[in-house]
């Protein structure tokens, strides 16, 4: 079976470079099927990149190549690191673009990218496109079969930089969550994973950035109008949700924004 690159990155499509990504790929790992993940991670946003790559790890067929790149520190000395997951492999930055899947998937292989000559051979290495020219031969040869012992040295999860809104913070009987995106529906979701043992069973109140009550629900149709709605959304994680309403309006909340609720039923 051939295997598969999956691509993520913020270079959304006016520009050549997802194009020209691809034409390294195809050159370098011509056996490969390359697929769009998404390029519509917001400029520079590791947070949200993050979470796409959480959510979707397991969507992807076995030996799937990640290659991820949103990389605000190209050029410098940001390392590079690269992991095998559930038999999926992840190429990306090491600046907190790793961190959800690090905390919400088991790593069976960790390494630091350090043994990479012999797969830039492909052409001049531009310091501002570490994507075409860095990420995407590694990536091929990671589809081409080269283990990860061969690019560099295991490293320790904790020496990896950590994003700090990667996972939501207990304050006694509150929760402050982060927004780790917010969908085109204006649904809003935080950095909760769906299996938490903190969820509240049927009611909640939301603290910050208003305070205001919620139910708990299955599903959006489960809301009356304008009634606030905490449910599980399709991608693993906790949303905040109006029915046929933007949450993310009405809550005047944006990626990167903080939310605090009460984990806990209320009468």
């Amino acid at each position: 079976m051939d295997l598969c690159i999956s691509l993520l990155t913020d270079f959304g499509y006016d520009d050549p470079y997802v194009g020209q990504l691809k034409g390294v790929l195809a050159s370098l790992a011509p056996h490969a099927r390359i697929y769009d993940l998404t390029h519509g991670v917001r400029p520079h946003n590791v947070l949200q990149g993050g979470f796409f790559l959480c959510a979707s790890l397991m969507t992807a067929p076995e030996k799937t190549v990640f290659l991820a790149v949103v990389d605000p520190g190209v050029g410098s000395n940001r390392r590079i690191v690269a992991a095998r997951v559930k038999d999926r492999f992840l190429l990306a930055p090491d600046n907190g673009l790793l961190s959800m899947v690090i905390d919400y998937h088991k790593v069976q292989e960790l390494v630091l990218v350090t043994n990479m000559d012999s797969h830039l051979g492909y052409g001049k290495i531009s310091a501002t496109f570490h994507g075409r020219d860095v990420f995407a031969p590694l990536a091929a040869a990671l589809a081409n079969g080269t283990p990860l012992s061969e690019l560099g040295q295991p490293v320790d999860p904790k020496e990896l930089v950590h994003h700090p809104l990667a996972s939501p913070a207990l304050h006694y009987t509150q929760v402050a969550a982060a927004v780790i995106h917010v969908d085109r529906f204006g649904n809003v979701v935080l950095n909760v994973p769906e299996n938490a043992g903190y969820i509240p069973i049927e009611l909640f109140e939301l603290l910050s950035p208003k305070k205001e009550r919620g139910r708990i629900v299955q599903t959006y149709a489960d809301l009356k109008e304008m009634e606030l709605g905490f449910l599980a959304g399709s991608q693993g994680f906790m949303e905040l949700a109006y029915d046929r309403n933007s949450a993310a309006a009405i809550l005047n909340l944006d990626i990167g924004d903080t939310v605090l609720f009460t984990p806990r039923a209320l009468g």
